[in-house]
This record gives C-alpha cells, structure tokens and sequence, in this order.
C-alpha cells in the first residue's frame, strides 16, 4: 500500500473517530474482535481502512436498529389508542342497552299502570284521586320525552350527524328560555330559581347545543336540590372566554360520584330528592358539546351543602 494511500486512510479513519460519540470509541475494537471472528482474520492483518469499514456498517445497522425500535413504539400507541376506543365503544354500546332496557322501560311502566288505573276508576265512576295519578303519568311523560331528546341528541353526536353550527348568540336570552322551561318543575318543589346576569352576554356557539347543556344543568339542579331550595344562574365574560354557572344548595356530590359524572364507562343512575330518576346521559351530552366548542366544563361540589357546575365558552 503506497504512503499516500496510508496518510489518506489514516486521515478518514481520524475524521470517522471524531465523527462518532465518546460511548462508541469502543466500537472499533469491538467491531475488529467480530470481523476477526466472522471472517478469521488474523492478528495484525486488520488494517484501519477495514475498520472504518466496520464502524461504518456497524452505524448504519445501530440507525436502523433506532427507526425499528421508533416504528415499534408508534405501533404500540396506535394499538393503545386503538384499544381505550375500543373499550370506549363498548362503553357507548352498555349504556344504550342500559337506557332502552331500564331508564325508558321504567318511566312507561309507570305510564302504562297508572293509565290502566284511571279507567279503571273512571269506568267505576271513582273519581277521587285521579288529579293526583293524572299528574303522576303527566311528570313520568316529561322525564321520559327529555330522556329521549338526549338520547336521539347523543346519538347523533356520536355517529356525526349532528352538525356544529356556531353563530353569534345573546347567552343571556338563551339562559332565560331554558329557565322558562322549568318554572312549574321548580314550583312545585317550591324551589326559587334566582338569575345573576349582566344585561347582555353574547358569544360564538352553537345555539342548539347550548340550550341542550342549559336544560340538563338546570334539570339536575331542580332533581337534586330539596323542596324550598334555591338555584343561582349566572353568567360573566372577560377578555377570553364566558362563563356559565349553575349552582344550587341540595345534596351535593362526593369525591369519588365527581370523577365519574363525564364518563362513560363510569357514570350511574342517582335518585334526586323526590327519587326523580337520572341516568348520567345528559351531562355527557353537556361535556360533548362544550367540547366541541373548544370549552371546558367541571363541577365543585360537597356533601350535604350543594353543587356549582361550571362551563366556558372561548372567545372567537
């Protein structure tokens, strides 16, 4: 081998070990050690240009080890994602079967036996006591329609028929229609509803949508507050978003009730003060379509003493 060549190996050899990071200078005599083994070279007959080489081959064969173990490692998010959707779906699919077979058969259970009984009483000319069965058939109708309209509204969030359609909305308005709604609800628990608004509130959302979340906070705040309670509505805006409130003085929410009340695969039916029936539906309508609006909606809440919900709407 002629002294230039040499110089010229040793030059490229000098530049490689500098190319390469303090924990790999041993890789040469390690990649020496395996040729040697691999090809039985002999002692003293391994020159630097096989060397750089080896360490050249060795390089390449560790960058394709790291993107096999990158692609491993994405594959394995993909099937943990893969798999809360999963549960996630069967999640959805339990609780369809939970409302169709329990929350909507015991409502028109009451319906249909409280029907049979005012003919009966009617046909008997016994008309003592149908006011009172007449309003019972009537507030089992009304929690069965609101179930329902959540029902066909979730649904159509979940199979994206539901359309998000944000617009300039006056909040304030919306607030007052929804409260309308439950007047005579709350008047016969004896329950003020009291509205702290400012005069105007308007932010970019889905009209619908917000009237849907308004309904089930205000709904849950009648069910779960006594007889000659009160509920606080209230609305304030800053410079980043609005917020909504509804809070009221009933029987609150433990620690371990909260964490479940957004999901899915958690949530449970509660009883409200006059054993009004719940199925946790609506408030994970609420947190679907606040989180189509880019807002966030939580709950503080104690035992004994009442619950505040909470919702944000960003600014545009």
């Amino acid at each position: 081998m002629g002294t230039a060549m040499k110089k010229d190996i040793r030059k490229f050899t000098g530049d490689l070990s500098g190319y390469i990071s303090k924990e790999d200078v041993s890789l040469r005599k390690r990649a020496e050690i395996r040729y040697k083994k691999k090809f039985s070279v002999k002692a003293g007959s391994f020159s630097e240009a096989d060397t750089a080489k080896l360490i050249h081959e060795l390089e390449v064969h560790r960058i394709e080890l790291e993107m096999q173990n990158e692609e491993l490692r994405m594959a394995e998010e993909l099937l943990k994602a893969s798999e809360i959707h999963l549960r996630e779906l069967n999640a959805t699919k339990d609780k369809f079967f939970s409302i169709i077979s329990h929350d909507l058969r015991s409502p028109f259970s009451t319906i249909v036996g409280y029907s049979n009984l005012l003919v009966e009483l009617i046909r008997c000319k016994d008309y003592e006591g149908i006011e009172e069965y007449a309003g019972i058939i009537r507030d089992s109708s009304w929690r069965v329609m609101d179930l329902l309209m959540n029902l066909f509204e979730w649904s159509s969030a979940q199979t994206g028929i539901l359309v998000f359609n944000p617009e300039y909305v006056e909040i304030v308005a919306l607030i007052k229609e929804a409260t309308a709604l439950f007047h005579d609800t709350a008047q016969q628990k004896s329950i003020t509803i009291t509205l702290d608004l400012p005069h105007n509130v308007t932010a970019f959302a889905d009209k619908a949508m917000i009237s849907t979340v308004l309904r089930n906070l205000i709904s849950n705040a009648i069910k779960f507050t006594r007889p000659e309670g009160q509920i606080v509505i209230s609305a304030k805006k800053n410079n980043n978003e609005t917020r909504i409130s509804v809070l009221d003085n009933g029987l609150g929410i433990s620690e371990n009730a909260i964490e479940k009340l957004f999901r899915i695969d958690e949530s449970s039916s509660t009883k409200g003060t006059q054993n009004e029936m719940g199925n946790g539906l609506g408030l994970l309508l609420c947190k679907e379509f606040i989180s189509k609006h880019g807002g966030e909606i939580w709950v503080k809440s104690e035992q004994g003493k009442g619950s505040e919900f909470h919702f944000t709407l960003p600014k545009r």
